[in-house]
């Protein structure tokens, strides 16, 4: 693949896409707004790798600036720490590849001791060396690190731990179910809703509410004869 490579996105595909903007970065008066919409694209091309490998092609041909500006909008976020940028080069010098590593929120912004190297004037980080990456990779753009394709580890759980952990919700919900029953049902035939496997024992409590009539108690009040109007929002 040539440096000046630069595939053209799918136009339906990537309408469907988004991408999101730290609020250290929205926050930041020293960054323009055009920067601010730049690094959250870097985020986005991020998601898969860690780090976005476009080239100055790929962003000039998107938001249709010259390499002046483009290079300007790069090293501010870098003098105000919001990127880090990493040079990989052949044994013959040439630039092999360029990684732009963002701020994330569970990091902190890089300090200038880290990956001096924008395109033009740095050298390689040690440990990017150790990672080379694959032959014939296709370009880094949005739709192949498209945020809703990211593995993410779901929050909800397929069953409680615990009759406790039932106990607790229930209480938290301030209901009526029985949950010794509640969970001697599930227990009983292998944790299932129907004939599939139960995805969310805290919306299958909700659901047991609505069909029982054991539903959230008004605080201080009499006991409600069904579910509240709210219960299809938790």
């Amino acid at each position: 693949m040539q440096i000046d490579e630069y595939p053209v996105p799918n136009e339906c595909a990537r309408a469907r896409q988004f991408v999101l903007i730290p609020a250290a970065v929205l926050d930041d008066r020293r960054i323009k707004a055009a920067e601010k919409i730049f690094f959250a694209e870097i985020m986005a091309l991020s998601n898969n790798t860690g780090y976005c490998y476009a080239t100055n092609t790929y962003f000039r041909t998107l938001y249709g600036v010259s390499v002046t500006t483009l290079q300007g909008w790069l090293a501010n976020l870098k003098t105000y720490g919001y990127i880090k940028i990493d040079v990989i080069r052949n044994p013959d010098n040439s630039v092999k590849e360029r990684r732009i590593t963002p701020y994330c929120l569970d990091f902190a912004p890089y300090g200038d001791n880290l990956g001096e190297s924008p395109e033009i004037l740095g050298e390689p980080s040690p440990e990017n060396l150790l990672n080379p990456p694959p032959k014939n990779r296709q370009e880094n753009n949005t739709i192949l690190n498209n945020t809703g394709k990211n593995k993410r580890e779901s929050t909800r759980e397929a069953r409680p731990k615990s009759i406790e952990d039932v106990r607790a919700y229930c209480r938290e919900r301030n209901n009526r179910v029985n949950v010794d029953r509640w969970y001697a049902h599930y227990e009983s035939n292998g944790w299932k809703v129907g004939r599939n496997p139960m995805k969310d024992w805290k919306a299958a409590i909700r659901k047991w509410e609505a069909d029982d009539g054991c539903g959230p108690q008004p605080k201080g009040g009499t006991p409600s004869n069904g579910t509240s109007i709210t219960d299809g929002f938790v």
